[in-house]
């Protein structure tokens, strides 16, 4: 296949693509946000730049990665945006332990966009080293030392819960 995007484009397309990344684009939102209001404007914004893109026919080979790799840049320039970057716990998560979750939410919430960012692609999207280099457009190196800073930070501010 030489890209999803090749050759004449319908408005069903469009909707079709949209409906199947949806809930992938919002969940990785969230992940990276941390507040589903947040997640939602994203969501909407990387479908129009989805959209944006099938009309002008650009060529993708891999939907998924080109899709995340948008959801991410948007994630973080909306964060970059805000004047404040702390998570609001989002208590409608689908875990059973809410306690739990909320925990880990307000623990992420403390941490750089940079660190949420690099721990949301491992640990909720379980990608590679390579997948997220690719993703970020950073050398793999930069991807396991962020990483491993990332982890560091998170088990300092996970520990003043205590």
């Amino acid at each position: 296949m030489s890209g999803f995007f090749a050759g004449a484009v319908r408005v069903e397309d469009v909707d079709t693509i949209l409906r199947r990344f949806r809930v992938r684009i919002y969940r990785l939102a969230l992940a990276i946000s941390g507040a589903s209001d947040r997640a939602e404007d994203i969501t909407q914004e990387v479908s129009c730049r989805i959209s944006a893109a099938i009309v002008n026919k650009r060529d993708v080979r891999n939907q998924w990665a080109w899709i995340r790799q948008i959801t991410v840049h948007c994630a973080v320039d909306a964060l970059k945006r805000r004047e404040t970057t702390e998570l609001t716990p989002d208590l409608a998560a689908p875990d059973p332990n809410i306690q739990r979750a909320l925990l880990v939410a307000t623990t992420l919430g403390r941490l750089s966009v940079e660190h949420r960012t690099i721990l949301a692609l491992s640990f909720f999207e379980d990608l590679s080293y390579q997948e997220i280099a690719d993703t970020l457009a950073i050398p793999i190196g930069s991807v396991s030392s962020r990483l491993h800073h990332a982890k560091i930070r998170f088990r300092e501010e996970w520990e003043k819960e205590d």
